[in-house]
């Protein structure tokens, strides 16, 4: 099947990703790699991708395909999906000779279907990353990656609450991935150093070939992240962008936080939000990507409930103390004050 990539906004995409460098040029768009082949991160910029084609190349590991190539390692999805996902996002039209919207609609839900079901995992998993954030280490003398989460502000008891830990394979902070009724999905890998890149890696073995971990990664257009310790008597959430800010509105006593995996709000998961809640504040980050993201999000969400915006605003919960949350949410406008 042959698919129109030309009308992908490939350096919108590459935002969307969280792709780091991002080098725009006439007509090839020079960017970080962020296949895991890059361990250390690839902070002086290998790949390339071209604007039109959407055919891309890193002269590092020799990764190489196309959008769809890209967007299905990124996600850990399959590509029959990153296809949707690319649709959704730009509307890719059919070229001359290519199969039926029929056949690809058909194709699509077959897909769809075989990667519905959610996979539970056994919590046992969670011992493979625990970390004792009570213990002598953790408060006396941590280790650089317990550090990073200290210096962003994490307490101890929001470390250990949350089940926060790390992988020592790829050197990540691990963040466990739950559903509403608190079923165990799979993990989250964070970077914490800067030049590890993608700062995100969803955890799991997804070649047959290799079993690291011995679970396949979980799919993060399925899931709201912190559904599990919201009050069931909660009417309202608050929507931000990536576990961590999640887990920071929690600790800053706004518990009604939930979360999705960068800004791109899946359908699947608008009709859980829609499900449990009667209105929603976006609390995305002030930048394209955000922007664009929360258009997406109120065209999704805002039939069905009411949905709110926060003002323009630096830094994302992580970064900003709870007396600024606080003012921001108290700013919130609703969408049709904003204009959106």
């Amino acid at each position: 099947m042959s698919y129109d990539l030309s009308k992908i906004n490939v350096e919108h995409m590459l935002e969307i990703l969280g792709v780091q460098n991002i080098t725009p040029g006439l007509e090839e768009i020079q960017f970080s790699c962020p296949y895991p082949s890059h361990e250390r991160g690839d902070r002086n910029p290998s790949a390339s991708i071209n604007r039109y084609t959407t055919v891309f190349f890193c002269f590092s590991c020799r990764a190489k395909g196309t959008a769809v190539n890209l967007v299905s390692e990124v996600e850990g999805i399959s590509p029959v999906l990153a296809i949707k996902w690319l649709r959704e996002a730009y509307g890719l039209g059919q070229l001359k000779g290519g199969s039926s919207v029929v056949e690809l609609n058909s194709i699509l839900r077959e897909e769809a279907e075989k990667e519905e079901a959610i996979i539970c995992l056994d919590k046992k998993y969670l011992e493979y990353f625990k970390v004792d954030w009570f213990g002598e280490f953790a408060r006396r003398n941590p280790e650089p990656w317990a550090s990073y989460m200290f210096d962003r502000g994490f307490h101890t008891t929001t470390l250990t609450e949350w089940d926060i830990g790390h992988d020592p394979y790829i050197k990540r902070i691990t963040i466990p991935i739950f559903d509403i009724n608190g079923y165990l999905l799979g993990f989250k890998g964070r970077a914490w150093q800067d030049k590890t890149l993608p700062k995100y890696r969803v955890l799991g073995d997804k070649d047959k070939r290799y079993n690291i971990y011995g679970f396949k990664p979980y799919l993060t257009s399925k899931v709201v992240f912190g559904l599990n310790k919201v009050s069931l008597d909660s009417s309202q959430a608050i929507l931000s962008e990536g576990e961590l800010n999640t887990i920071k509105l929690h600790q800053s006593l706004f518990n009604n936080s939930i979360g999705i995996s960068g800004s791109y709000l899946s359908e699947y998961q608008a009709d859980i939000i829609k499900a449990n809640f009667d209105s929603v504040i976006l609390f995305f980050d002030s930048d394209k990507a955000g922007e664009e993201g929360t258009q997406r999000a109120v065209k999704l969400l805002e039939p069905t409930i009411q949905v709110f915006t926060v003002p323009e605003h630096e830094g994302d919960p992580c970064d900003l103390s709870a007396d600024e949350i606080r003012s921001l949410l108290a700013s919130k406008k609703s969408v049709i004050m904003s204009k959106i």
